[in-house]
Order: structure tokens, then C-alpha cells, then sequence
């Protein structure tokens, strides 16, 4: 169903950005890095000379950038249901348990995407690159805050003042849109750069099947950006009727529409504590 916190198709949003400059929204478009420079060149057997053969493969539909910008549009929606309770000066016992319940979603979203990107995409990168450890330390740190974060929400009840917990939730999500900015104007172009779609597609494959959200990335992706996606990447309808559609729906229900009932307090006809 579509959203007013994000309207779009039936199965999920479409989020449009205008760069990198627009952190709190979705990203379409990064800016310019010159993978060119010879200070990221690991070999001379590997250039990076592979940006042409990426043409037909926008990055709006890159695994990379639909994965970050899913984890963008959770934080955004977490941020603008708790915001929406605090205007309202009233923690309800129900808005409480879906709030929790949607931060332990997204907190194993996160944790299992840094967790993919230190065991599967670096190790890839670094067969050719020789990439910024500034950026491997800000993924650390990232996880870091995440887990204290965590900590909070979980020690939060009725009388906790929900206006502190919004400004550490702030914080939090300033430095995951920075890293994630970060990742895409750097690490994403030199892959595009000194790999390339085919020498990418296992990778690509490999970071599909343990994708640590799969819903989440197929709802905020949008009907027409997936689809082109599943297209690109020769993936089955077979794959979207019995699973990637099933997947989409649980996030639906689990995460979209408990946040849509506290954003609007109206409780959910099917919570426990409503």
C-alpha cells in the first residue's frame, strides 16, 4: 500500500533524490570521484577502465545504492513516527511496542549490511583497489553507535522523555547518511571503475541471497525500479512469486504500517497492546 509518509506504487515507494547534497532523502546520483587517480590503482593488470561497460546499468539500480537507500527511507519513517509522538507529548503502551519492534528490524538491517560490506564486498574490492580505511573505520563506528542506540530504545517505557531518545536517534542517523554518502561517492565508483557487471554479477548474486532485509529492499525500491532491477540481473519471476513478493509483504506489515499507525496514533487493529 502506498503512505503518506512516502506515497507510491502498491508494493513499495519510489524515492527520487537530487545527489548527495540531499542526505536525508533518497540518492540517485553521487558525486564525482576520479577513479582514474592512480593512488587507488592496486596493480597495473587491473585498471580502472571498466566505467563505460556500466552504461546500461543506471545507478539507481545498483545493488549498492538500493541497499543504502532502503536503509535511508527506515531511518527517515523511524524518525518522523517518534517526532510524531513527541509533538504529541503522549507515549502511548502501544506506540511503545511497535516502535521497538520497528528499531530491532532495522537494527539488524543495518548490522547485517555493514556486516555483508566487511565480509563480501571489501575482501572483492581490495583484490584491485586499495581503498580509504577511514572508510572501513566509519562503518565500525556506525555499528558502534547502533548498538548503543539500541540500548536506549530498548530501556525505553511510558515515562521516558522521548524528546532525548529523538535527538540521539538525530545524531545516529547523521552519521549513518554520512558513511553511507560516503560509501557511494567512493567505493561504489571505483567498483564501477575497476570491475566490471560481470565480474560484478557474483558478487551482485551472492549479496541478493543474503541480503539481511530483503523486503526492505524491494519496498522502497518501488515497483518499476525492482522490476527493472530483477530484469537487469536476470532474476525469475519464479523468485518474486514465491519469495521476493512474500518478503516485500512481511516488511509491509512488520515495519511500514506499524510506523504509519504511531505516525498518525492510530493503533493498529491487529496489536496485541492496542
Amino acid at each position: 500500500g502506498s503512505s503518506p509518509l512516502n506515497p507510491s506504487g502498491p508494493l513499495g515507494r519510489n524515492g527520487t533524490g537530487s545527489g548527495m547534497e540531499c542526505c536525508n532523502g533518497f540518492v540517485d546520483s553521487v558525486n564525482p570521484l576520479d577513479p582514474k587517480d592512480p593512488k587507488w590503482q592496486k596493480s597495473a593488470e587491473f585498471g580502472p577502465d571498466k566505467e563505460m561497460l556500466w552504461q546500461s546499468r543506471p545507478l539507481h539500480k545498483d545493488q549498492w545504492l538500493m541497499s543504502n537507500n532502503a536503509i535511508r527511507a527506515e531511518i527517515q519513517e523511524l524518525h518522523s513516527a517518534i517526532s510524531a509522538v513527541v509533538e504529541r507529548g503522549e507515549l502511548c503502551l502501544w506506540e511503545l511496542h511497535l516502535i521497538k519492534s520497528a528499531w530491532r528490524i532495522h537494527k539488524e538491517h543495518v548490522a547485517g549490511n555493514i556486516h555483508q560490506k566487511k565480509e563480501l564486498v571489501i575482501p572483492f574490492l581490495d583484490e584491485r583497489i586499495k581503498l580509504d580505511y577511514n572508510l572501513k573505520q566509519g562503518r565500525s563506528q556506525v555499528l558502534l553507535a547502533l548498538e548503543q542506540l539500541s540500548e536506549e530504545v530498548t530501556a525505553v517505557d511510558p515515562s521516558t522523555e522521548l524528546q532525548d531518545v529523538l535527538i540521539r536517534l538525530e545524531k545516529y542517523q547523521h552519521g549513518l547518511l554520512q558513511q553511507l554518502n560516503k560509501e557511494e561517492s567512493c567505493e561504489l565508483q571505483l567498483m564501477r571503475a575497476y570491475f566490471s557487471p560481470d565480474e560484478a554479477k557474483p558478487l551482485v548474486d551472492q549479496l541478493i541471497e543474503s541480503h539481511p532485509s530483503l523486503g526492505s529492499f524491494i519496498f522502497f525500491a518501488g515497483d518499476e525500479t525492482f522490476s527493472g532491477f530483477m530484469k537487469q540481473e536476470d532474476i525469475s519471476s519464479f523468485s518474486w512469486y514465491f519469495n521476493f513478493k512474500i518478503k516485500c509483504q512481511e516488511f509491509d506489515a512488520g515495519f511500514v504500517r506499524p510506523l504509519e499507525a504511531v505516525l498518525h496514533g492510530t493503533p493498529l487493529r491487529t496489536c496485541y497492546f492496542c
